[in-house]
């Protein structure tokens, strides 16, 4: 299939960096266009199905104490900055953050959230606002009950910041949003250097060279090689990079009920019938011996990749893993081979990087359900057991100084008391335990399992329609879970000089939300992204004294182990001094962003969109 019979989408938006002296940047995100086609005969219709990537964005500049607005214009939000304005500055942050640009212009509607009223909102509020935006623009306020509409960039370039005057000593950050709506797809971003020029020599700059002639000794504008940035997928879009902790304790509780499972109650996730299809019991439970697909089969095997995800995002930290299982009342009920056993257990707490140990506690979970043949299998959902026994695992053996999770799975709801599963979620949290709740299926009590999550300090709930074969959209919850249950680490990808982040991503690169640090996935390996909100973080720092090049880090998708940015700078200019901060005076840096998307289904080579014609 040619690239132009496929769904593609593509959009653009520019932005801007500046240094001493002048200097303006800009920053494009490209991608998203969709098409949608109804065809009618004799009473019967086709729809072409849609992929459509609309951006949000937020670029903030922090300068230290004295803060000077006089030479910055404005985005395209109507921001002033001809006189500072306080309702501009970001709460709740250390230094003095303002923000230059943001689509959607969120801003508190009362007093206290913790703004004053018509301060823009804070990096949390930003991201869990716009992480909420749904496909047609609509979001709920924080602090307003009328929902808002995003106008988000949707066939328009926009431009994000313009900074013709940036010193030493400024940092700022950029934070886009890809609303994937629609069908499933791969995601690619590319990064493009439109203006790296000199604009003018001044006599700092002249001298740089150890000599007076109207040159620096370099070729082009050197801003962009002295510059240092950061990018990372910014799974909270929250603005920054979030840390991860040193020590976590997750148990999963899985629901083994029989509509995980049986296809007479909705089990099946691709079903041909080489199973029974009327009794409740599954006569074979060999997964290699037949070919269909069930709830519990993707639920084990996007466990298991949540394990490896767990691992890859606290690659430095004690993390242990425990399983509870739970089904209908507590009791007992009959497994496969005829015997009775526990309705409600528990697999003790094991180190996440012992695979042998994980594997055999998350292989073959169709015997979890698996009734032997006569009996009447499992009949109902009794989650508030579950969530007790996660809690007992974690208050009997956890390290009161790990981070304690309980991440629950169910298809259903609570078939004895819902009550009490509110309660026992209550008290899990009440002694700091965070309960992370994913529904599955069109019949799991969505209501329920939203208020078990919900007021746990980053706990969430997460709704999975339903489950496709490739398992990726239980994936991608699994992967929101991850980075809360890390506390929030989030995954770089790059760490050096601006340069260096343009030529990575120059013609293009798969954009990987679930790829693990430091690491751009060939094209044939990339992620199926199913639709919703993903977030690419940049960050940016221009150093004030020499010796700040060698504190900070450089650490590429080819070499991940550290190096520092004094390496990567010398390498161009040789010993790092003041004369070589002085190169960047009035240079000038203009650059592009761009995001794309191209449809899964019948593209198995991944094709990059932004270079389609």
């Amino acid at each position: 299939m040619t690239d132009d019979r496929l769904n593609i989408s593509r959009r653009t938006l520019l932005a801007g960096l500046g240094t001493v002296g002048v200097a303006s940047a800009g920053a494009g995100l490209g991608t998203t266009a969709y098409f949608n086609d109804t065809e009618s005969f004799e009473g019967n219709s086709l729809t072409a199905g849609e992929l459509n990537l609309r951006l949000d964005y937020r670029s903030t500049y922090t300068t230290g104490p004295e803060v000077a607005f006089d030479s910055m214009s404005n985005g395209n939000t109507g921001i002033n900055y001809d006189s500072p304005a306080s309702v501009d500055r970001v709460p709740d942050t250390d230094e003095p953050m303002y923000v230059l640009s943001q689509i959607p212009d969120l801003r508190y509607e009362t007093t206290g959230n913790p703004g004053a009223q018509g301060q823009v909102y804070s990096e949390n509020d930003w991201g869990d606002v716009t992480k909420g935006v749904d496909c047609d623009g609509m979001y709920e306020p924080i602090d307003s009950d009328d929902l808002g509409f995003a106008g988000l960039v949707d066939g328009f370039e926009a431009t994000m910041f313009d900074l013709p005057d940036v010193k030493p000593g400024d940092s700022g950050e950029m934070t886009i949003s890809l609303h994937h709506c629609g069908n499933p797809a791969y995601l690619w971003f590319e990064g493009m250097a439109e203006v790296d020029s000199d604009e003018g020599i001044v006599e700092p700059e002249d001298a740089a060279d150890g000599t007076y002639d109207d040159s620096d000794g370099t070729a082009d504008g050197d801003l962009d090689d002295l510059m240092w940035v950061e990018a990372w997928y910014d799974t909270n879009c929250n603005n920054r990079l979030d840390a991860e902790t040193s020590e976590a304790d997750i148990v999963l509780a899985i629901d083994v009920s029989g509509s995980m499972l049986y296809p007479n109650r909705g089990g099946e996730v691709d079903f041909d019938g080489t199973q029974a299809a009327n009794g409740n019991a599954l006569r074979g439970v060999d997964k290699d011996n037949d070919n269909d697909l069930y709830r519990i089969d993707v639920v084990e095997e996007a466990t298991k990749e949540f394990v490896t995800q767990l691992n890859a995002l606290l690659p430095n930290a004690d993390v242990r893993i425990g399983v509870v299982f739970y089904g209908t009342t507590e009791g007992q009920d009959i497994d496969l081979n005829g015997n009775p056993r526990d309705a409600v257990r528990d697999v003790a707490l094991v180190d996440s990087d012992d695979s042998a140990l994980v594997n055999d506690t998350l292989d073959d979970l169709r015997e979890e359900i698996a009734a032997s043949e006569g009996s009447a299998g499992k009949t109902g959902t009794f989650i508030s057991a579950g969530i007790s026994a996660a809690s007992d695992l974690l208050s009997n053996v956890s390290d009161p100084a790990a981070n304690q999770a309980i991440v629950l799975l169910s298809d259903g709801g609570d078939d004895q008391d819902p009550g009490n599963a509110v309660q026992e979620a209550t008290d899990a949290k009440t002694v700091g335990q965070q309960i992370s709740s994913i529904a599955i299926g069109p019949n799991a009590e969505d209501a329920l399992l939203n208020t078990i999550a919900t007021g746990s300090d980053g706990s969430s709930f997460y709704d999975v329609e339903s489950l496709s074969v490739s398992g990726t959209n239980l994936e991608a919850a699994y992967t929101d879970v991850a980075a809360s249950i890390s506390g929030g680490a989030e995954s770089p990808f790059y760490r050096g000089s601006f340069a260096g982040l343009i030529d990575l991503l120059e013609g293009g690169q798969p954009f990987d939300p679930r790829a693990e640090p430091f690491e751009i996935p060939d094209p044939a390996d990339a992620t199926c992204v199913d639709p919703g909100v993903y977030c690419l973080g940049i960050e940016w720092y221009l150093p004030k004294t020499p010796a700040e090049f060698s504190t900070l880090p450089w650490q590429t998708p080819d070499d991940e182990d550290e190096a520092t940015f004094a390496d990567q700078v010398s390498a161009r200019y040789g010993d790092i001094d003041y004369e070589t901060l002085n190169l960047a005076q009035t240079d000038e840096l203009t650059f592009g962003l761009r995001f794309g998307a191209v449809q899964c289904r019948h593209n198995e080579t991944n094709e990059n969109p932004l270079q389609a014609d």
